[in-house]
């Protein structure tokens, strides 16, 4: 099957992927491995442009605090979920540049210090480039979406 989606990751979030970094080693990469795979295929995804979790709960959501900050969410198992933070490069083309546990992000202070950390990195990776915009969840995210944030 051809990607109709792309999702490229840091050497530090392969190693968490990959079980390699003794602080994520713990977690089960299952889940995450499964919706990265998702999102590459194209397959069905939710998404919010709003950030509104705990209300929705999608795969993949826009935070507020900083400006065009992505989260994609592996909310099972509930008691070891794991977040992947980045950006969007292009429509579809997503840059994994953080991977972190729930729990630990439960910390507010750690939360807010990983989110705000997250352009630093991207300048570091990506140099000038700078993160794709766009108005709606299907813009950025293509492929098969749906917009938790609208009314069905």
């Amino acid at each position: 099957m051809e990607a109709k989606r792309f999702l490229y990751v840091t050497p530090n979030v392969y190693r968490g992927l990959a079980g390699k970094d003794p602080d994520l080693s713990h977690l089960p990469m299952a889940k995450m491995e499964e919706l990265i795979a998702i999102f590459c295929f194209g397959w069905f995804v939710t998404a919010s442009l709003k950030g509104d979790p705990d209300e929705r709960g999608p795969d993949i959501e826009r935070l507020h605090s900083v400006d065009e900050v992505w989260v994609i969410c592996a909310r099972k198992p509930r008691h070891v979920q794991v977040r992947l933070f980045g950006r969007f490069l292009d429509a579809g083309v997503f840059i994994g540049l953080g991977l972190h546990c729930r729990h630990w992000l439960g910390i507010k202070k750690n939360y807010s210090e990983t989110v705000a950390g997250i352009p630093d990195l991207w300048g570091n990776t990506m140099g000038n480039a700078q993160p794709f915009r766009a108005a709606t969840a299907l813009e950025y995210v293509k492929g098969i979406c749906r917009d938790v944030d609208e009314k069905i």
